[in-house]
């Protein structure tokens, strides 16, 4: 080919006259020669104002914002977008989030409540809470946890029940356990005295008495057996059995 001979012709009549034609405004810029309606889906949503999806159907949000709004569960149909044309921001969710928690107003709020209702304490109840109160400001508090394998004890327990005569008791593992208490607070006395505040003296108990939580119809009682430590394992089965019963059947049970 010859130098300065012609190598590409180019046509602008078309470009010409699509230059001319004016463009109406609020319309979204479309390529020359590429209509709104001849684009896809996809390229529609994106740049046509009146689409659907920002109408409620399907709200615009980017993959990171639903992938918020689904962690927090939060429906995307409810949050208003305040991005262009109507794109919700991580902002938009904060903001709804808020209005969730937000005080309901005074309209549509219950009126407050200013009505009291007074119970006069007696008889077993105001001998409970009277304990109770003692019991929360006098008496120091502490748990002990420890495991043990108790297998053996089980085994004594099942041959002592097979070989109890018709007057004793059925053994339970509570008996086991108090005789164990008794024995143990001989051992470390400091675990069962009194502090009196006025005379500034501590006081240690030779006698052990236990309370024992029983369920009855009229709530939880703590019947008590007195001198544990004087009694053997048979002995505290029997008076444990029978306090809890009477607590069970009687109006005043033997409280401490």
């Amino acid at each position: 080919m010859a130098v300065g001979a012609q190598l590409v012709s180019f046509d602008t009549l078309d470009i010409e006259a699509e230059r001319q034609t004016p463009i109406e405004e609020g319309s979204a810029c479309l390529p020359l020669s590429m209509s709104a309606n001849s684009m896809p889906p996809l390229v529609q949503q994106a740049v046509s104002p009146t689409d659907s999806s920002r109408n409620g159907s399907h709200p615009q949000a980017s993959p990171a914002v639903r992938r918020r709004a689904r962690e927090l569960h939060v429906d995307l149909q409810h949050v208003n977008g305040s991005g262009p044309n109507g794109r919700i921001t991580h902002g938009d969710i904060d903001v709804h989030l808020r209005s969730e928690v937000s005080p309901s107003p005074a309209s549509n709020r219950r009126p407050y409540g200013s009505h009291t209702t007074e119970i006069q304490m007696v008889g077993m109840r105001r001998r409970i809470a009277e304990k109770m109160v003692v019991s929360n400001t006098q008496i120091p508090h502490f748990t002990y946890i420890e495991e043990i394998d108790i297998t053996e004890l089980e085994s004594l327990r099942e041959h002592l029940n097979e070989s109890r005569t018709d007057g004793q008791p059925k053994l339970t593992y509570l008996p086991f356990i108090m005789l164990s208490v008794s024995r143990a607070l001989g051992r470390f006395p400091q675990l069962n005295a009194h502090y009196d505040v006025k005379r500034e003296v501590i006081t240690r108990f030779e006698a052990v008495h236990m309370g024992v939580a029983t369920q009855t119809d009229r709530g939880l009682c703590v019947p008590v057996v007195r001198h544990a430590e004087a009694m053997d394992l048979w002995q505290s089965a029997r008076e444990m059995r029978r306090i809890t019963e009477s607590a069970r059947i009687t109006q005043s049970p033997a409280m401490s």
